[in-house]
This record gives C-alpha cells, structure tokens and sequence, in this order.
C-alpha cells in the first residue's frame, strides 16, 4: 500500500495557514481526493491542557501531528497539517518521517499577523500576559528549505490559494 503526501503549512498564529489549508482541502475533495485537516490549534484544543508552550512541548506537539499523518497517510487519506511548528528540527523530523511530503511556508510578518488577531493573543503577549507566544516572546525558525513559499501580507487570499493549488496538483499529478 503506497502512502498519500502529507501537506504541512507552517507559519505564524494569523499568517492564514487554516485559511490556505481549508481552500486546499476543497480543491482536492473535488477532485476525487479523500482529505484530512489536522489543525493544530484544534488538536491542543481537543486534548485541553495535556501540552504546554514551551519548546519542549511544542516538539511533542508536532511529533503527534507526524503521527497522525502517517497513519491518515497509510489509510488513503491525505493530511493537512496546520500548525506553527517554529523549529527546524521538528520540520527536519517530519521531513524524515512522512514520504511523500510537502512543507508550504506561510510567510508573514508579525505585525500583519497582529492585525489579523481577533481574539487579542498577540496584544496579550506583548503586554506580556502569555508566555511561549511564538513570535512574541518565542522564536519562529524560518524554514531552511520549504517546498513552496507563499506570502500572505502581499498576496490576496485567492492569488495565495491558486497558486498552492496549482504547485500541489502539480506534486500530486492531478489531472
């Protein structure tokens, strides 16, 4: 049994990497795909406190996203996860991990981030109310070498999401 590819967007909280992932999924259901979203906010939602902020954590965090991929993965399904993942060697483990796989890099600064925050996370970091925030306090490393790059402070929504349904198809070799 062949495995699916995982799609793992990566990016700060706001960058539109749910946005992205949720236009994706569409696209490919469409097409006759049978698609998963793995949302990391969701998931530390669902399992309530069970992780912490801390670098530590969100290492563990992410090697229980790479899990589940594999396993929607080896059952005909493709994944897409949505999560910061801020460190290299958490991407680096995925990469290693999860065959066939794409990193798609959401790229946007913190301050276009920030304006998009409804619910104040980033206001409450910076006053200095939430520790581990990553982009505030924590450090997001930008990915080394992403497959495919987009950036959403200078792109419309609709341009961001043709252009990754178009480089996926391509991967995927969708007719």
């Amino acid at each position: 049994m062949s495995n699916e590819p995982t799609v793992w967007f990566t990016g700060l909280s706001r960058s539109g990497m749910t946005t992205l992932a949720e236009s994706l999924a569409t696209f490919l259901r469409d097409r006759g795909k049978r698609v998963e979203i793995l949302d990391g906010k969701l998931i530390r939602d669902e399992m309530g406190d069970f992780f912490g902020y801390s670098k530590e954590e969100r290492i563990k965090v992410s090697r229980v996203l790479c899990v589940m991929a594999r396993l929607l993965a080896r059952h005909n399904i493709i994944p897409i996860v949505t999560s910061i993942t801020p460190y290299q060697e958490s991407r680096d483990f995925n990469r290693r991990e999860l065959q066939p796989y794409t990193e798609i890099y959401v790229d946007c600064p913190v301050e276009v981030c920030e304006t998009r925050d409804v619910e104040g996370l980033y206001k409450r970091a910076i006053r200095g109310d939430l520790k581990h925030f990553v982009g505030v306090d924590d450090p997001y490393e930008i990915p080394k070498n992403p497959d495919f790059r987009i950036d959403t402070a200078h792109e419309a929504v609709d341009a961001c999401t043709s252009k990754i349904n178009a480089y996926v198809a391509g991967v995927l070799v969708l007719s």
